[in-house]
């Protein structure tokens, strides 16, 4: 088995991100962004499978999460969200990543940005989301009571130690392992609660149009959602659809499908790479790193 390996990278903007590679030879550079109440930590086991198929990882800490920076007072009412994607574009921008191919990837309010930050960029090579948190009716704010209600449930969360977070995670949802419970507990305690109280972590472009103009421009789009409190509701999947982007359903999973049913979203993961990444020769990838 190729041995796989990460190191820090820290932006001028204090954002700091996880670069995963193994041995086999880049195929591709992966940004791959999690969601609210997460890390680059808590996705690790993720991004160290992409990196045995040969894909570099580069997987940020969001500004609020892990070791990144906080948000000051002026950037949260400056809508978060967008924050985030200039953040994203800033620490890419600062990166010799290798001269091959980038996907954007990502997780709930992570898919939004992963999104926002293709269509910035004008070449990603394919988008692959999982339950991205966009809202229907389309709209980039939060409303009011259900950002409350957000804060209180991570401030409640926070109240705990991570073991008894952990421990309460693993009864709510039985079907994730003890390691994933306690990653989760982890980046909970990481993440600033003013962002929560926020609310707006949703980049304000459009979502229906972001995603018609990806495919428009020749970039595939897959989202994968589940069946169980799942953000990516029936209206979503048909405006994605109509976008023109591939909706596959993991019957059972929940808004956590990489925890609920990781070999499942594995197996979509993996085709999804090989369906948008063309084939080469063991020299030419050799060369592109």
């Amino acid at each position: 088995m190729n041995s796989v390996s990460t190191h820090s990278v820290v932006s001028g903007q204090g954002i700091r991100a996880m670069v995963t590679t193994s041995q086999e030879p880049v195929r591709a550079s992966v940004l791959m962004v999690h969601g609210l109440g997460e890390s680059a930590s808590s996705i690790a086991a993720f991004a160290r499978a992409w990196a045995g198929w040969g894909i570099l990882v580069v997987a940020p800490d969001l500004r609020g999460h892990g070791r990144s920076a906080r948000f000051s007072e002026p950037e949260l009412l400056a809508h978060p969200g967008d924050v985030w994607v200039r953040d994203v574009l800033d620490l890419l921008g600062g990166l010799d990543l290798p001269d091959a191919p980038i996907l954007c990837a990502g997780h709930s309010a992570g898919g939004g940005v992963a999104a926002a930050v293709a269509a910035a960029l004008g070449y990603a090579r394919g988008v692959f989301l999982v339950d991205p948190f966009w809202r229907f009716p389309v709209t980039p704010y939060q409303k009011p009571p259900t950002a409350r209600s957000a804060a209180e449930q991570f401030r409640a969360e926070q109240a705990l130690s991570i073991d008894a977070l952990a421990a309460r995670l693993s009864e709510q949802w039985p079907r994730w392992s003890p390691s994933e419970c306690l990653a989760r507990a982890r980046s909970v305690h990481e993440t600033q609660l003013e962002l929560v109280a926020d609310g707006h972590v949703i980049p304000r472009e459009p979502w229906p149009g972001l995603v018609h103009d990806l495919v428009a421009a020749g970039t595939p789009v897959d989202v994968v959602t589940g069946t169980v409190r799942c953000g990516i509701k029936p209206m979503h999947r048909t405006i994605l659809k109509e976008a023109g982007a591939q909706v596959h359903i993991v019957e059972g999973a929940s808004h956590f499908i990489r925890r609920d049913a990781p070999d499942a979203l594995l197996d979509l993961a993996r085709a999804f790479v090989d369906r948008v990444l063309p084939s080469v020769s063991t020299e030419e990838a050799s060369a592109r790193q």
